[in-house]
């Protein structure tokens, strides 16, 4: 028996996975409605030859990747994949190595990705761009973003399926533990007992994580501006 405290894209993932195995009770817990959270306010950029994950877990980033536009085909607009192709610009030796590599890695997985040092086809792509101390720069049209919302409904709906438990509107209010394990939930609407319990309340870890007498030191502090137009200020 799982139990999973919040429905963002990390928790209906969790339950989505967790509920393909047969002997797996999941049960997942979401306060106001699935994928409402952080997971609406991010920008769910889904790429390969960018520097969020480093080479070494190429795979995972690889599985993500193939996962997500996978169930974009099986199931046309369930993720909102948008392909808008990714151009990552090399200022220095060591950073271009990184984005070279991640181009060989990209073309040896099935994708399309090349490098440039004409400038005149990075400006194809971002035509203001100051290329005055840029060495190169990697370009995969593969690359996109997807509606991380419509992903957690998708994943949630297709855990459903699976015979998972998916409790919208209800909010977890205490852990109950027992010799400092923790082995069931209280929410607003009842008591449950469970084997294991996974939090993935994203910033609130820092809230539900006292509920079981531990401060963790995690805030919500990153968040990206988007300037579409000139602005008088």
């Amino acid at each position: 028996k799982v139990g999973i405290i919040g429905g963002g894209i990390l928790g209906t993932a969790t339950a989505y996975f967790l509920s393909q195995y047969p002997d797996a009770q999941v049960t997942l817990f979401e306060k106001n409605t699935i994928g409402s959270g952080t997971t609406a306010k991010s920008a769910a950029t889904h790429c390969l030859i960018d520097d969020s994950v480093a080479h070494e877990f190429w795979s995972v980033r690889l599985f993500g990747f193939d996962f997500y536009t996978g169930l974009d085909k099986k199931y046309p607009g369930s993720v909102g994949f948008e392909k808008t192709g990714t151009l990552t610009v090399c200022p220095h030796r060591e950073y271009e190595m990184y984005v070279k590599q991640a181009v060989d890695l990209t073309l040896a997985s099935g994708y399309h990705a090349e490098y440039w040092t004409d400038k005149e086809k990075i400006h194809s792509i971002i035509p203001d761009l100051n290329l005055d101390s840029i060495l190169g720069a990697g370009w995969c049209p593969d690359d996109g973003f997807f509606d991380a919302t419509m992903a957690s409904n998708t994943l949630a709906k297709l855990s459903r399926e699976n015979g998972a438990a998916i409790h919208i509107g209800e909010q977890v209010e205490s852990a109950i533990m027992d010799n400092g394990k923790v082995t069931g939930l209280v929410t607003d609407k009842g008591t449950y007992e469970f084997d294991t319990v996974v939090d993935a309340s994203g910033p609130w870890t820092r809230y539900t994580s006292r509920m079981v007498g531990l401060e963790l030191p995690i805030w919500h502090t990153k968040a990206e501006v988007f300037i579409l137009e000139p602005s008088d200020k």
